[in-house]
């Protein structure tokens, strides 16, 4: 369970996850600025975390259910970017 947040950034732009909704396979991409990611991590809805991924920019979500999720961004400053995604 995730229980603090550093700093939100409030730009949509700033973060891309897509396709979205998705079946699995998913890409995630950070505006220039905001420096290299070092952390995904897929939360549900309910705030229970269901996966964590440093080592790729493409988690694999096919082994969750169909739902709502939530993907934080952690940059190697602990800056944070936050979205929704849905999977099919």
């Amino acid at each position: 369970l995730y229980t603090s947040i550093n700093e939100i950034s409030k730009k949509d732009t700033q973060l891309k996850a897509f396709p979205n909704p998705t079946t699995g396979n998913l890409t995630v991409e950070v505006a220039q600025d905001f420096g290299n990611i070092n952390s995904i991590q897929i939360f549900s809805s309910t705030g229970n975390q269901m996966m964590i991924s440093k080592t790729t920019h493409e988690p694999n979500i096919s082994q969750l259910e169909k739902g709502l999720y939530f993907i934080l961004i952690t940059n190697e400053k602990g800056k944070t970017l936050c979205t929704r995604i849905l999977k099919e």
